[in-house]
């Protein structure tokens, strides 16, 4: 069942923050690098386009729409938007890191009941986990967990990883 009412609320606030102005914050660009008008026009854009895909649970869209506008201007805002669609299409870890790098990024400026609203579902995640604990011979051997590296052997520390078959080269 759809809560119309409350995705209406979240695109409205949203809209509210772009058009207000979020706090500033780090940038991802190099210092100094100026982002025109139009190019700030095109990423507030296709943040909006990623509100609507998202409220259309359309996630890998909607991700794919917040990481070009993350891409043209770094806003904290989208930051957290990017891993409720990792979120939404089960890929825990990738949402994990990525709430981990908003909550850094974010600093002191993120109020508490936020930051403890993403504590409580990043734990949420981490339960729905799968924990691996590999050994693996010979020592130093590359480990890959579905074409992503993870270390060399040996691994000192158990991976977390999405449900689901995962292929451990």
């Amino acid at each position: 069942r759809i809560n119309w009412g409350r995705r209406l609320w979240v695109i409205v606030a949203a809209a509210l923050v772009l058009a207000v102005g979020a706090p500033a914050v780090g940038r991802a660009a190099p210092a100094g690098a100026k982002v025109s008008q139009a190019e700030k026009r095109r990423a507030r854009k296709l943040f909006f386009k990623g509100l609507q895909a998202f409220a259309r649970q359309q996630y890998p869209d909607a991700l794919a729409l917040f990481n070009a506008s993350w891409k043209i201007k770094p806003k904290a805002i989208g930051l957290y938007h990017i891993p409720m669609c990792y979120k939404a299409l089960f890929q825990y870890r990738q949402s994990i890191d990525a709430f981990q790098r908003y909550i850094v990024r974010r600093g002191v400026k993120l109020p508490l009941w936020k930051r403890r609203q993403i504590e409580r579902s990043v734990a949420r995640m981490t339960k729905r986990l799968g924990r691996l604990k590999l050994d693996i011979h010979p020592l130093g051997a590359l480990v890959r967990v579905d074409g992503r590296v993870v270390g060399r052997a040996p691994l000192k520390k158990l991976l977390l990883v999405d449900p689901g078959r995962r292929m451990v080269e």
